[in-house]
């Protein structure tokens, strides 16, 4: 049977790293294996053996050239793991806000060497997510007002779409409200399962 790859996406700030965090242990509850990648994780481990010093947040800043090399070798390493498990979940951003404007994190290059079964867009109110940037003092985000993070989310929408187009893979989107971390989670098992045919 061939691999099935979740894709899930969210923009910063919406709780998708938390949500994933709880899939993994609800999983782990009923039983159920999930390999989650983290695809920015990967991209930065390659990023530091050509530039010193570079951390996770600096990614975005560098020139769109560098950073689709970096998107493409990672593309190359995670084709690997998912041959590895009959399924993966990939953790990444349909956008990515940089220097040059915004630009999508699932390239049809990328989408090619992935095959998604499935795209989810993890999302939350739009007051939610500015208040969580505001508080991860872990990470340099950018300061950006309600009416940005409006943008963002309908610019992610719109890729998510255009993937689904390309791929033939349905797009699922799953609201994350504060506190509902663990069912979310267990939405997201679900919607799983029900890829499975289980």
């Amino acid at each position: 049977m061939e691999a099935r790859v979740i894709i899930v996406t969210g923009i910063p700030g919406v709780g998708k790293t938390t949500v994933l965090r709880e899939l993994l242990k609800e999983a782990g509850k009923k039983g159920a294996r999930l390999n989650v990648v983290n695809y920015a994780s990967i991209m930065l481990e390659m990023a530091k053996e050509k530039v010193k010093g570079v951390g996770r947040d600096d990614l975005r800043c560098m020139p769109i050239d560098l950073q689709r090399a970096l998107q493409m070798e990672a593309a190359e390493r995670i084709e690997k793991m998912i041959a590895e498990s009959p399924e993966t979940i990939v953790d990444t951003h349909m956008i990515i806000r940089t220097n040059q404007g915004y630009w999508t994190g699932l390239p049809l290059k990328v989408l090619r060497k992935l095959r998604p079964s499935l795209f989810v867009l993890i999302e939350a109110e739009l007051s939610e997510i500015v208040d969580r940037r505001l508080k991860d003092k872990k990470r340099k985000r950018d300061e950006v007002l309600i009416e940005e993070v409006k943008e963002e989310m309908g610019f992610s929408r719109f890729v998510a779409a255009s993937c689904a187009t390309l791929t033939g893979a349905p797009v699922k989107i799953l609201k994350n409200p504060a506190g509902k971390q663990v069912e979310v989670a267990n939405q997201l098992l679900s919607t799983i399962q029900k890829l499975r045919g289980a």
